[in-house]
């Protein structure tokens, strides 16, 4: 009998405890406020990001003694994908601020409350933030893969960021399922632009994943949600880890469903990426590509290079550029042009690094 692995989240944030004053601003919320539960959830779960992004922001203070800054670096770490979102997490800081202020905390004419309920506020972080949506932490894509309900479709999504891919995704088209050793839990191939043999050591999620893909025998379409008569097509077995649908190859006639040796076409992986990221999870899915999966990945990398071999700060623009030329053989020039975005968002990584073993 197969046994079950699950995925667990080991993200530190999630651990963060609320201070003494959130705790009490949410008996507030609890005993005073006629919300409901799933909206008393809803602000209790806000104050634990605002907890953990504050903690990030300063070890010492707490968000109600913020410069109006520090409360947009926060905001900002947060990498909101919408005014809604971002909103919504203002609106919470502002809530709490005006409670603060009602219990003697904080003076009563600070200027911070009124500098973050001007209109341009959000629009000023959402407009900052935009050019880095496109990037996806290991916390934020290791808990969103599980909505998927195809192994083939979670696995496709983990890949990029554990930087296999290749030009026109030639690494992950041509991945065999006999380069999978299940005792060793490793991924072997040939780096297609390369020609190097390179080796992955599979977390036990991504090993899960990877076995259930090799022993997968139907397709959800729809993510299972379909309630038509092709809610789900056989999948054609081949030798490869990516296999086609016995329905898509029907729609496609020179294709005979049986060719055990074809491969999934790259355009479909791509559009098989793209239609789960922007349907069903919460990725930014907007921005989020197979391209940008893979940078994440190796700006992921340098963070948890720095947090083993530099204390947790950051490497200097030299470092990182050896660091990338060594891992995914960039040149000096194209290591530095990535260093503003591992610099940007080092924190934003640093804090959803999983470790996952």
């Amino acid at each position: 009998m197969e046994k079950k692995r699950e995925f667990y989240s080991l993200n530190k944030k999630y651990f963060v405890e609320l201070d003494s004053r959130k705790k009490e601003y949410l008996k507030f919320l609890k005993e005073e406020q006629d919300l409901s539960n799933i909206t008393l959830d809803s602000y209790k779960n806000q104050l634990y990001k605002i907890r953990s992004m504050e903690t990030v922001v300063s070890k010492n203070r707490n968000i109600e003694n913020f410069t109006v800054d520090e409360i947009t670096t926060v905001l900002e770490l947060m990498q909101p994908s919408s005014k809604e979102s971002c909103g919504a997490y203002r609106n919470r800081i502002l809530d709490y601020l005006k409670f603060c202020v009602v219990k003697g905390y904080i003076n009563s004419n600070i200027l911070v409350i009124e500098d973050i309920m001007q209109k341009d506020f959000v629009e000023n972080i959402i407009s900052k933030t935009k050019q880095y949506l496109k990037y996806v932490t290991e916390e934020q894509l290791y808990e969103e893969v599980e909505k998927l309900v195809n192994p083939s479709d979670r696995l496709l999504m983990l890949l990029p960021f554990e930087l296999v891919k290749g030009t026109d995704l030639e690494d992950i088209v041509s991945l065999r399922k006999e380069d999978y050793d299940r005792e060793k839990k490793t991924l072997t191939y040939v780096e297609h632009d390369t020609g190097e043999v390179k080796k992955l050591k599979c977390n036990d999620f991504l090993a899960d994943t990877i076995e259930k893909t090799i022993d997968a025998e139907v397709y959800y379409n729809l993510n299972g949600e379909s309630k038509s008569r092709n809610s789900e097509s056989e999948i054609i077995k081949t030798i490869y880890l990516f296999e086609p649908t016995k329905l898509a190859l029907s729609k496609m006639p020179e294709k005979a469903p049986d060719q055990t040796h074809e491969k999934m076409l790259a355009s479909n992986i791509q559009r098989r990426f793209l239609y789960s990221s922007k349907k069903y999870l919460a990725l930014n899915s907007q921005h989020v590509t197979l391209k940008s999966a893979y940078q994440s990945g190796f700006i992921n990398k340098a963070v948890k290079h720095s947090i083993k071999n530099y204390g947790g700060e950051k490497m200097n623009k030299s470092d990182f550029s050896d660091f990338l030329s060594q891992e995914i053989g960039l040149t000096k020039e194209g290591s530095y042009r990535y260093y503003n975005i591992y610099f940007k968002m080092f924190e934003k990584f640093k804090n959803d690094v999983l470790f996952l073993e």
